[in-house]
C-alpha cells in the first residue's frame, strides 16, 4: 500500500500569487488607461482652443468685435456642433474683451496659470490651455 497520495490540485501559495501577479497586472492596466484617456482629452481641448481661436479671429475681422460667447460663432465661423469640454463636468471659460477662450488642463501642462489670459506662461508649465483671438 502506497502511503503517499498523488496531487491534483494546486497549493493556497500557488493560487496566492497568481492571484497577486493578476491584480498587479489589471492595476497597471488602469493606471495607463487612465493617462491616457487624461492626456487625450487634453489633445482635444488644444484643438478646440485653435478652431474657437481662428473663429474668434475671423468673426472679429468682420465685425470688428468678439461675439458675446463663443457659441454664438456656431453655423457662420464654426462647424455644428460648438465645440464642448470632453468632460461632462467641464467647462471652457470665454472672455468677450480679449477674445481668450481656456480650459483646466488634466495632464498636459497648459500656457497660462488662469483662465482670463491674463497670466501667460511661455515655458508650458500652467494649468489652464488658453487660446487668444488677435
Amino acid at each position: 500500500m502506497n502511503i503517499y497520495r498523488k496531487k491534483t490540485g494546486f497549493t493556497l501559495i500557488e493560487l496566492l500569487v497568481v492571484t497577486t501577479i493578476i491584480i498587479v497586472l489589471a492595476t497597471i492596466g488602469m493606471v495607463s488607461f487612465t493617462s491616457a484617456s487624461k492626456s487625450a482629452r487634453d489633445s482635444k481641448r488644444k484643438a478646440d482652443m485653435e478652431t474657437i481661436r481662428q473663429a474668434l479671429m475671423l468673426s472679429k475681422q468682420q465685425t470688428g468685435s468678439y461675439p458675446l460667447s463663443y457659441e454664438s460663432l456656431a453655423g457662420t465661423y464654426l462647424s455644428e456642433p460648438v465645440p464642448r469640454d470632453p468632460l461632462p463636468s467641464g467647462t471652457y471659460t470665454y472672455t468677450q474683451s480679449s477674445g481668450c477662450i481656456c480650459a483646466v488642463s488634466e495632464v498636459t501642462k497648459g500656457n497660462s496659470n488662469n483662465a482670463t489670459c491674463t497670466s501667460w506662461n511661455t515655458s508650458n508649465t500652467g494649468t489652464h490651455i488658453c487660446a487668444k483671438g488677435l
